[in-house]
């Protein structure tokens, strides 16, 4: 029987086991030549990358998607990612397992749910939803500012552990900051399961094996001796010789304990006095305090945004230190953070990383200390008078047209994000207040607004220091005239390279599709350079119901959005009664 005709343009949604695992979830792809044997795609959106895939003819036959699901809403490429849910008053963690319509099948510890896309908080890394997946996190307890202070935490622990040859990380190490909240004893040993991007079958494996992978092999961090022969080729391959290995591990190690000094304010003050502020290496003055075992206290550990790492120090002074000495490093530290908060942010993750490092051991050597209390309701933090916080309908459009690598992200980070980007556009914080949603035309963002500006233009306007960059409660600036095609290729060129940095497949589509309808009202010459204002009034006022379209899309699951595709060609009836204006007026005159 002769193979079913495979199309050259057809689209396909492909698995991870359909590329041998190279890709971590599932993502969609157009043919672009077969064979009777095989056939080539490139994935979506086309022109973005130049790989070229090659598949079995029979694979690409039975993954044909229609074309409006490949270019519309493209729910079902979450398939096998780890996700951060919201269901009901909770927080969950699990990995996207199936699709049903544009409800998306989600494997939890809890049991199986059934999402929308917009109930998807963001994406995380498999080893964190593994970890927290055993827990359901109450809203009110743990917000998302507190749950994404949680996974920078551990994320930023995971380097740690790899640089460290002190001793064979565990899972209680990584998650000691969770042991005020929750009982983890039951992890240090659990069985958890995650299905293979190589080959599509779900395994179950250790904790203990998916955590050091990660720190040795997918980190590269430096690993004890024989350890990497034992840890498999992926996160969910065990080998049969990982526990014995373990076990024997644990039997030679017992008894031997390396104790590492606790970080205190001084010591990181100390550290940074001669100007050093590397965040790889820290100072030997860290390295090299002693720390008395008669003189541990109890560490209170927390979680949260700036509790989570706190350590307070009320240790008796030795003989040579001033008295109360101690005291004043528990309060400092305290301090030291808040201020660090407030007045150095790039500062902060560098402390916290550092008490991460010494933590373990601390907790290790007061492991009879008394228990920690631990706020589950900690005082929001202080909001910065001009700082940027989007309005409720903002945030919904924004989450639409975001790009999976930036959806869930604070507002303030995003910002911080694109002001420090390498994108040669002029952003001004009322410009950037409105392009979080883009609010074109009422909403106050025009397309002119994203004219491409030059790396040294742009050094020059930050040193004139004429606008605050940090203010968001500017108003949108007044746009640039333009008055020439190369402007308006300019500007319609930049919005296209803004929303590839940042948007959703639909966006970029759309922002290409203007990109390309410019260039073809110019060939079509019935537009004079003094008449371009109108033109970008009229591509304003058509953007403007794409971003209705993203509100109604968020509170729909559907994709109403995709239809702003064919919004831009000449038969559209709002641009012929544009033209049909402009050449009156200018018969008259």
């Amino acid at each position: 029987m002769p193979p079913t005709p495979l199309q050259i343009g057809a689209y396909l949604l492909l698995r991870p086991e359909d590329v041998q695992g190279t890709a971590p979830r599932a993502f969609y792809a157009a043919v672009t030549s077969a064979s009777r044997a095989k056939v080539k795609v490139s994935p979506l959106p086309i022109g973005l990358s130049d790989d070229t895939i090659e598949i079995p003819r029979p694979i690409a036959e039975d993954r044909v998607v229609p074309r409006g699901e490949a270019t519309g809403h493209q729910s079902r490429t979450w398939l096998r990612a780890a996700v951060w849910v919201t269901s009901g008053s909770t927080y969950r963690y699990g990995q996207v397992r199936g699709y049903s319509g544009n409800k998306l099948h989600i494997w939890t510890a809890q049991g199986e749910l059934t999402v929308t896309r917009r109930q998807i908080v963001a994406e995380v890394q498999p080893i964190i939803a593994l970890a927290l997946g055993s827990e359901t996190w109450n809203k009110r307890a743990w917000p998302k500012s507190r749950l994404l202070a949680l996974h920078s935490s551990l994320t930023e622990k995971i380097t740690a552990l790899g640089d460290s040859n002190a001793s064979l990380p565990t899972v209680t190490e990584w998650l000691d900051e969770l042991k005020a909240h929750t009982a983890i004893e039951h992890l240090v040993d659990a069985q958890v399961e995650w299905v293979d991007p190589a080959s599509g079958n779900i395994k179950a494996f250790s904790l203990l094996h998916a955590l050091r992978f990660v720190i040795f092999k997918a980190n590269d961090g430096h690993p004890p001796p024989d350890l990497l022969q034992h840890l498999g080729n992926s996160l969910v391959d065990e080998p049969q010789g990982f526990r014995p290995w373990i076990n024997q591990a644990r039997t030679q190690s017992d008894g031997e304990y390396i104790q590492h000094p606790a970080l205190t304010a001084r010591d990181f003050l100390s550290s940074l006095s001669d100007g050093e502020e590397s965040d790889r290496d820290d100072p030997p003055l860290v390295r090299s305090r002693p720390l008395p075992q008669a003189q541990a206290e109890p560490a209170p550990s927390g979680i949260g945004r700036h509790d989570h790492t706190t350590q307070r120090s009320a240790n008796t002074a030795p003989p040579s230190s001033p008295p109360g000495n101690s005291v004043l490093d528990g309060t400092a530290e305290v301090e030291l953070i808040e201020l660090l908060r407030d007045l150095r942010p790039d500062l902060l993750q560098l402390y916290l990383r550092r008490t991460t490092e010494h933590g373990s051991a601390r907790l290790e050597a007061t492991r009879h200390a008394r228990p920690a209390v631990v706020d589950n309701n900690p005082a929001p933090l202080k909001r910065r008078k001009r700082g940027f916080y989007p309005s409720a309908d903002q945030e919904r459009v924004h989450q639409v047209v975001t790009s999976d690598a930036h959806r869930g992200k604070d507002g303030e980070d995003f910002m911080e994000f694109l002001t420090t980007s390498s994108l040669p556009l002029d952003f001004h914080p009322g410009m950037l207040n409105r392009a979080y949603d883009v609010g074109f035309g009422s909403k106050g963002l025009s397309i002119r607004h994203f004219g491409r500006v030059g790396y040294l233009d742009r050094l020059r306007k930050v040193a004139s220091a004429n606008v605050d960059t940090t203010d968001f409660t500017l108003p949108v600036p007044p746009a640039p005239t333009m008055t020439s095609w190369v402007q308006l290729h300019d500007a319609t060129s930049g919005f296209l390279q803004y929303c590839t940095h940042v948007c959703e497949p639909i966006t970029i589509q759309v922002a290409t599709s203007l990109a390309k309808f410019v260039l073809h009202l110019q060939v079509w010459n019935h537009w004079l350079p003094d008449e371009l204002p109108n033109l970008v009034l009229w591509i304003n006022a058509t953007l403007e119901p794409y971003r209705n379209a993203a509100a109604q899309d968020d509170t729909s699951g559907l994709t109403t959005r995709a239809a702003a595709l064919d919004w831009f060609a000449t038969s559209n009836p709002d641009l012929q009664a544009l033209l049909f204006t402009t050449m009156s007026e200018r018969s008259c005159n």
